[in-house]
C-alpha cells in the first residue's frame, strides 16, 4: 500500500488543527468552570459573613481587643464590619449581569451599608437591620437559573417581534 503525499499532508494538517482547536476549547471551558467556581465561592463567603454578623448581633457577642484590654460589642464593631461587607459585596456585584437582579442586589446592599451604628441601638432599629441582612442573604441564596430562564425568554420574545 502506497501513501500519497497529499494524503499525508492532509492527515498531518487535520491532526494539527484538531490539537490546536482542542487546546483552545479546553482552555475556554476550564476558564468558564473556574470563573463559575470563583463566583460561587465569593457568594458563599458573603453569605457566611452576613450570617455570622447577624448571629453576633442577635447574641450581642463581644470581641476581646487585647491591645486596649477591652471587650468590644457588636455596635462598636459596626463600622468595621460594614466596610468589610461592602468590599465583599462589591466583588459580587458584577456577577449579577441581569439589570433587575443587579439593581435589587445593590438596593439590598445599600440598605445594610447606609445604616448607621446609632440606628441599630434601639430594639426596632436592631430588628430592621437584621431583616435587611436576612433579605440580602435571601437574595444571595436565590437560584440563578430563574433569572437565566427569564432572560432567555425575553430575548426570544424580542427577537421574534423584530
Amino acid at each position: 500500500m502506497r501513501w500519497d503525499t497529499d494524503t499525508i499532508e492532509y492527515v498531518i494538517i487535520t491532526i494539527a488543527f484538531g490539537a490546536v482547536g482542542g487546546a483552545i476549547s479546553g482552555a475556554f471551558f476550564a476558564d468558564k468552570l473556574a470563573n463559575k467556581r470563583d463566583r460561587r465561592r465569593r457568594k458563599v463567603e458573603l453569605i457566611s459573613y452576613l450570617k455570622a454578623w447577624d448571629a453576633d448581633l442577635e447574641a450581642n457577642r463581644t470581641r476581646y481587643c487585647p491591645a486596649a484590654n477591652l471587650n468590644i460589642g457588636p455596635i462598636e464593631l459596626f463600622d468595621e464590619k460594614r466596610l468589610e461587607m461592602v468590599g465583599k459585596a462589591a466583588a459580587i456585584e458584577l456577577d449579577y449581569w441581569w439589570p433587575p437582579k443587579r439593581n435589587k442586589f445593590k438596593s439590598l446592599v445599600d440598605a445594610v451599608a447606609t445604616t448607621e451604628p446609632d440606628q441599630i441601638k434601639g430594639a426596632e432599629g436592631h430588628m430592621t437591620f437584621r431583616n435587611a441582612i436576612a433579605n440580602l442573604v435571601k437574595c444571595l441564596e436565590e437560584e440563578s437559573w430563574l433569572s437565566t430562564c427569564v432572560f432567555s425568554l425575553s430575548q426570544r420574545q424580542s427577537s421574534s417581534s423584530e
